[in-house]
């Protein structure tokens, strides 16, 4: 577990919360954007192109599913900038 980092976004009560964690030997991670509902990071191996990859927690209430859907149409959006 030395080799091991994370990024987490706190649980409330039993609910919400969202783990990424990777072995830095294998994996570069860089975490974009951490918030109670998503953690989005970036991604390579090696000399491989890199890839995106956002972990998500989706509230049951609707209004909080609303901004969840906001931010992952400004994270789309942005990685398309980034893609070009």
């Amino acid at each position: 577990m030395g080799d091991d980092i994370w990024s987490i976004s706190e649980a409330e009560g039993f609910s919400r919360g969202v783990w990424c964690l990777w072995n830095k030997n294998f994996w570069d991670v860089e975490v974009l954007h951490n918030h109670k509902q998503l953690i989005h990071c970036k991604v390579s191996w090696n000399e491989e192109e890199p890839w995106f990859l956002t972990a998500i927690y989706s509230s049951p209430n609707p209004s909080t599913r609303r901004d969840l859907w906001q931010m992952l149409e400004e994270i789309v959006n942005s990685t398309m900038v980034l893609g070009v």
